[in-house]
């Protein structure tokens, strides 16, 4: 079609014959152009399109409109994480459905664009939000908890070298007033704490193996090794 407005567009239930949706185009001279209309569910239509004026004229067309795909978000839990020590980790491994392209938050970050799988590390127990957004603006929220860990649990291994990670014997859930002893192969004592506080650094001894005795006030005893590499 073309000429002048004013041009109105009409959309009819295809089942019932009910009219679904008015719009109109007014004081404007088109040539075979783009006019969309939007607010119609998914179904079927017939589209009737009618120019007044000098080339006046109607045209009815059929269409089908389908609705995209529900939006998936597959992501979980991967590590639990211990509450004085937030080590858990989330992984999102893809998205599926709605319109990409995509845009997702974490927690309480702001909005940005999706480009694969991503990795949510040292999270301490609790619930997150993530949030998935559409090129149509449809949002889905997915709840993801880190679960709490309660476990005692002793590294084998540290590396107490001066590049800021992992540079202490960070022993997770260890009771208050725990005693921990510390000895080389041939047995001799080379650090001992009545309460200990989680801030051993090994400093006064040699990279190697060393053998570990804990005892809690509850009478928990564990025994094992553990590795200094790096220093």
């Amino acid at each position: 079609m073309k000429g002048t407005g004013p041009v109105t567009v009409k959309a009819f239930d295809a089942a019932t014959g009910a009219l679904m949706l008015t719009d109109s185009i007014r004081n404007a001279y088109f040539n075979n152009g783009t006019f969309q209309i939007a607010g119609l569910a998914a179904g079927d239509y017939n589209i009737e399109i009618r120019q007044y004026g000098a080339c006046a004229g109607v045209q009815n067309v059929p269409i089908s409109l389908s609705q995209p795909t529900e939006i998936k978000v597959f992501a979980r839990n991967t590590y639990p994480s211990a509450p004085e020590y937030p080590d858990g980790e989330i992984e999102l491994d893809s998205v599926a459905g709605g319109v990409k392209p995509y845009s997702i938050s974490f927690g309480t970050g702001s909005l940005e664009p999706y480009t694969g799988a991503k990795w949510y590390n040292t999270l301490a127990p609790g619930n997150y939000e993530l949030k998935v957004k559409d090129a149509n603006n449809c949002l889905v929220t997915r709840i993801l908890s880190v679960e709490k860990d309660s476990a005692l649990s002793v590294p084998n291994v540290f590396t107490p070298n001066g590049d800021g990670a992992n540079q202490v014997w960070i022993i997770k859930n260890l009771p208050i007033n725990s005693k921990v002893t510390l000895s080389n192969r041939w047995g001799k004592v080379v650090y001992k704490a009545t309460d200990y506080k989680n801030d051993w650094q090994a400093k006064d001894v040699e990279p190697g193996t060393y053998y570990y005795m804990l005892e809690s006030p509850g009478g928990i005893v564990k025994r094992g090794w553990v590795e200094i590499i790096g220093k």
